[in-house]
C-alpha cells in the first residue's frame, strides 16, 4: 500500500514537473498527440478509444496542447511510469494536476487571461475539497467530475457540461443519486424541486440563460451552501432592490439571531414559487406568526399590504376594462392605454417594497401610479360618454335624414302625379283641338295649326334659356291673334310642365309623333310667320327653326323643297 502511494505521488510530481515546460513547447505537444490518437483509435476497448475520439474537440487541443501535457513523457513509444508517464491520475491527485497550469498566472495569461487562477485555492475550502483532502471521500467531485477529461468545452458551448442548461443535470448526477447521497444523510430532491421552481421554469421552459442555476447560488470551485447570514447576499446579487428593502427592514439581526436563512425563510430555496399576492397571506400565517401575535399591528402588516395591492390592482383592471370597452367601440384611447401600461412598473415596485415589511413604502409606490390610473379611468369614461353622445347624435341625424328622404319621396310622387295629370290633359287637348291619332288621314284645321304653332313656339322659348326673355312676348302675340279661345289653357299646361322642370317638351313630342311630314312642314311655316310678326323673335329665327326641325324630326331639305314648291304655285 505504501509502495502504491509512493508511486502515485512520484508519478504526480513527475507529471507536475513536466507541465512546467508546457508553455515553451505547446506546438511540439500538439504534434505529439498524433501518434497517441492514431494508436488509441486502433484499440478494441472503448475506454481507450473514447479519449482519442473526443480530444480533438477539447478546449486544450484547440489551444495547441497534446496528450503529454497532462500525461507526462514517453521513453521512445513506451508509456513507462518509471520515466514519468502518468496514465490515469488518482482522484485525490486530479486537482493538484490541473492546478499546475490553472494556478499559474504567468502561464494562463498566455492562453486565457480571463480565467481566474485561484480555483484550486477555492476548491480546497469547498465542501468537495474538504471531503477529498480531509476525509478521502471516494465519491466526492473533483475537476474531471464537472469538466470531463478529453472533452472539455467552453461554458458558452451548448454541448459543454457546464453550459447553464446542463449544470442542473451535472450536479444532479451526484446530488440526485440516492446511492451516493443517501449514506451521507443528504436529500436527493433538490434538482426536482429546482425544475419546478420559478428559476428552473425560466431556464428550462423559457430558455432564459440568465436565470440562476446551481453554481450561481452555491459557487463554482468554492461550492458551499449559503449560510444563514449569507443567503440574503446571494439572492441580492440579482434581486438588488429586494435586498436593500430587507436590509433596512430591521429584520436582518433578528433573522440572524433566530437562525432564519434570510430570503429562504419565506421563499424556500430550490422550489421557489413564482411571486403572487396571495403568497403574503401564506407567509403571514406560516412565518410571521412564529414571532408576531395575530392581533399585533406589526404582525398584520402583510395582511394590510395584501389588501392594498389587491385594491390597486383592481383599480388598474377597472381602468383597463374601460379603455378596452371604449376601444372596441372605435374610440381613440391609445395614449391612455400606453400611459396605463406604465403603471405596471409602479405595481412591480410596490411588490418589491413588500420586503420592507411595512405598509408605508408600498403605499408610496402605489400612490405614484394611482394618479395615472385615475386619469386613464376618467379618459375611458369620457370616451364612452362621447360614444353615447355620438350614438344619440347619429340617431337624430339618421331620423332627420329619413324624414327628408320621406318628404322627397312624397314630393316626387306628388310631382309625378301632377306630371302624369298634365301629360294626360295635354294629350287630351291635342286630340280635341288639333289632331286625333285614332282618325287616319285627318286634316289639321287652320285654327288647329295656329294653336300647334303657338304652342310649339312658346314651349321652345320657355325651355331655351337664351330665349326665356322673349317667351312672354310670344305668349302675348299668340293670345292676341288666337283664332281659338282654347289657347290660354294650352299655354297654361306648358307653364305647369316647365314649373316642375320635368318631362318638358310634351307638346313637341306629340306633334312629332302624330303629324306627317306635310303637316310638320306646314306647322314650321306657321312658326316662321309668327317669328316674323314678333320683333324679339325675328332676331332668333334661325336658331328657333333649327331647334324646331330637330324636335320634330324634320330635315331642312324637306322644308326647303316644300317652301320652293309653295313659291312656284303662288300667282
Amino acid at each position: 500500500m505504501m509502495r502504491r502511494s509512493g508511486l502515485r505521488v512520484a508519478g504526480l510530481a513527475l507529471g507536475v514537473g513536466l507541465l512546467g515546460w508546457v508553455p515553451k513547447a505547446a506546438s511540439a505537444q500538439a504534434e505529439d498527440a498524433a501518434p497517441c490518437v492514431t494508436c488509441h483509435l486502433d484499440q478494441s476497448e472503448e475506454r481507450l478509444v473514447a479519449p482519442a475520439r473526443d480530444f480533438p474537440a477539447d478546449i486544450h487541443a484547440q489551444r495547441g496542447f497534446g496528450c503529454l501535457a497532462c500525461h507526462g513523457r514517453l521513453e521512445g513509444d513506451r508509456p513507462d511510469p518509471a520515466v514519468g508517464f502518468l496514465s490515469k491520475p488518482e482522484r485525490r491527485d486530479i486537482p493538484t494536476l490541473c492546478s499546475s497550469c490553472h494556478s499559474n498566472a504567468a502561464f494562463m495569461r498566455d492562453y486565457n487571461p480571463s480565467i481566474r487562477v485561484d480555483q484550486f485555492a477555492e476548491y480546497q475550502t469547498s465542501v468537495h475539497g474538504r471531503l477529498l483532502f480531509g476525509e478521502g471521500d471516494p465519491d466526492v467531485a473533483t475537476c474531471t467530475s464537472c469538466h470531463p477529461a478529453h472533452r472539455i468545452r467552453p461554458p458558452s458551448d451548448p454541448e459543454s457540461s457546464v453550459h447553464p442548461l446542463n449544470v442542473g443535470d451535472l450536479c444532479g448526477s451526484c446530488h440526485a443519486n440516492a446511492e451516493i447521497m443517501g449514506p451521507r444523510g443528504h436529500e436527493t430532491d433538490e434538482l426536482e424541486k429546482y425544475r419546478h421552481g420559478v428559476h428552473g421554469q425560466l431556464l428550462y421552459e423559457s430558455g432564459d440563460l440568465s436565470a440562476p442555476t446551481c453554481n450561481d447560488c452555491h459557487g463554482n470551485h468554492g461550492a458551499a451552501p449559503p449560510g444563514v447570514a449569507s443567503v440574503r447576499n446571494v439572492c441580492g446579487e440579482c434581486h438588488v432592490q429586494m435586498a436593500e428593502f430587507f436590509q433596512n427592514s430591521g429584520h436582518v439581526d433578528v433573522f440572524t439571531r433566530e437562525g432564519l436563512p434570510g430570503c429562504a425563510a419565506c421563499h424556500s430555496n430550490h422550489d421557489i414559487s413564482p411571486p403572487h399576492d396571495e403568497f403574503l397571506l401564506e407567509v403571514s400565517q406560516d412565518v410571521c406568526a412564529q414571532c408576531h401575535a395575530e392581533r399585533e399591528p406589526v404582525g398584520r402588516e402583510f395582511l394590510a399590504i395584501h389588501d392594498l395591492l389587491g385594491g390597486f390592482e383592481h383599480e388598474v383592471d377597472s381602468a383597463a376594462a374601460r379603455l378596452e370597452q371604449a376601444e372596441e367601440m372605435g374610440m381613440e384611447v391609445s395614449q391612455a392605454h400606453f400611459e396605463l401600461d406604465g403603471v405596471n412598473t409602479a405595481l412591480t415596485l410596490a411588490r418589491t417594497a413588500v420586503h420592507s415589511f411595512r405598509v408605508e413604502p408600498v403605499q408610496q409606490e402605489i400612490d405614484k401610479g394611482r394618479a395615472v390610473v385615475r386619469s386613464a379611468q376618467r379618459r375611458g369614461e369620457a370616451a364612452l360618454e362621447e360614444h353615447r353622445f355620438r350614438r344619440v347624435g347619429l340617431g337624430v341625424s339618421a331620423g332627420l335624414m329619413a324624414l327628408v328622404v320621406l318628404l322627397l319621396i312624397l314630393r316626387i310622387r306628388g310631382i309625378d302625379a301632377r306630371l302624369r295629370g298634365t301629360a294626360l290633359e295635354t294629350r287630351r287637348f291635342f286630340v280635341e283641338h288639333i289632331l286625333d291619332p285614332e282618325k287616319p288621314g285627318q286634316e289639321v284645321s287652320e285654327a288647329g295649326m295656329a294653336l300647334a304653332a303657338s304652342a310649339l313656339l312658346y314651349e321652345l322659348t320657355k325651355e331655351e334659356h337664351r330665349l326665356y326673355e322673349v317667351a312672354e312676348a310670344t305668349r302675348a302675340h299668340a293670345s292676341a291673334t288666337a283664332a281659338s279661345p282654347a289657347l290660354p289653357r294650352l299655354l297654361a299646361l306648358i307653364d305647369e310642365q316647365h314649373q316642375e322642370a320635368m318631362d318638358a317638351g310634351q307638346f313637341a313630342r306629340l306633334t312629332a309623333q302624330h303629324f306627317d311630314e306635310r303637316q310638320k312642314v306646314q306647322v314650321v311655316t306657321t312658326v316662321r310667320k309668327l317669328c316674323a310678326a314678333v320683333a324679339d323673335l325675328a332676331l332668333h329665327e334661325s336658331f328657333i327653326l333649327s331647334q324646331l326641325l330637330q324636335r320634330l324630326g324634320l330635315s331642312p331639305a324637306a322644308l326647303q323643297d316644300a317652301t320652293a314648291s309653295a313659291g312656284r304655285s303662288s300667282p
